[in-house]
């Protein structure tokens, strides 16, 4: 699930205003939810009230990193900086 720091989305905005460049050549789209959880804990807690029971286990990773199904939870993302967050 991605997020972002309210303030690296601060920081981000203020650069595309900022530009020369202006809105003017792109669009830009900002999804905002009106979420009030602020922790993974809350966030998790949150889609499991929704969808769910509501329940859920912290664990260690070392209880879960030998499961069959644990290499399901793993990705291979290759990430780069958006022009807009280099230099900040």
């Amino acid at each position: 699930m991605p997020t972002i720091h309210v303030s690296d989305l601060a920081a981000c905005v203020r650069r595309l205003t900022d530009s020369k460049e202006g809105f003017g050549s792109k669009q830009y789209f900002f999804a905002v939810d009106q979420c009030t959880a602020n922790t993974q804990t809350e966030i998790m807690k949150a889609i499991s009230t929704k969808l769910g029971s509501g329940a859920i286990k912290t664990v260690a990773l070392s209880e879960v990193v030998q499961e069959d199904w644990s290499e399901m939870l793993c990705l291979n993302v290759q990430l780069r900086t958006s022009p807009e967050f280099l230099n900040m």
